[in-house]
C-alpha cells in the first residue's frame, strides 16, 4: 500500500516555495545606472541638461591633499560659450559614499571651461569629495527662476 503524504505537508511545502519565489521580486536596493552613451563635459565629469536651456558639468579637482567639487555651465551641449544670465546660490546635494548626503555651496571662481570652450566656472571649499562616481542634486538660480537638477555619472 503506497504510503500517504499528510496534507499538512504539502500545504507547507507549497507555502515555502511562495516564499522563497516571492523574495525574488520583492523591494530592493535601487542603482542608479549612467546612460548607455553619456555625454562628458570639457573636464570629464557627465554633462546635463538644465531646465529652460543650457548644460551642466559636474566634476573634482585636486586641491592639496584634497578635492573640490567644481561645476561648469554652458549655454549649449556644444560647451561653445558660458551660460547667461549667470546662475547664483550654486549648491550641490552630494550623495556621500556611505550612504548619507551632505549639502556643498559653491561660489564663482576663475577658471572657465577651457581654451576652446568657455563655460562658466563654479568652485567649493577644498573638502573630502574624491570619489566617483558623483551623484547628487545641483541647486541654482537660473535666470532668475529656482532650478534643482539631478545628476550621476562616473567621470571619464
Amino acid at each position: 500500500m503506497p504510503e500517504r503524504v499528510p496534507t499538512r505537508s504539502i500545504l507547507l511545502l507549497f507555502s515555502l516555495t511562495g516564499l522563497l519565489g516571492a523574495g525574488c521580486g520583492g523591494p530592493r536596493e535601487v542603482e542608479i545606472a549612467p546612460e548607455a552613451n553619456p555625454t562628458f563635459g570639457e573636464h570629464g565629469g557627465p554633462l546635463s541638461a538644465l531646465p529652460g536651456g543650457g548644460f551642466f558639468e559636474v566634476t573634482t579637482e585636486a586641491a592639496g591633499g584634497q578635492a573640490r567639487l567644481v561645476a561648469y555651465f554652458y549655454s549649449s551641449e556644444a560647451m561653445d560659450g558660458p551660460l547667461s544670465p549667470l546662475p547664483s546660490d550654486v549648491r550641490i546635494d552630494l550623495a556621500m559614499p556611505g550612504g548619507e548626503s551632505t549639502s556643498v555651496t559653491l561660489a564663482a571662481s576663475a577658471g572657465g571651461g577651457g581654451r576652446d570652450r568657455p563655460g562658466v566656472r563654479f568652485a567649493s571649499e577644498p573638502g573630502d569629495y574624491a570619489f566617483d562616481p558623483l551623484v547628487g542634486t545641483l541647486n541654482a538660480t537660473i535666470g532668475g527662476q529656482p532650478a534643482s537638477v539631478p545628476f550621476s555619472g562616473a567621470q571619464s
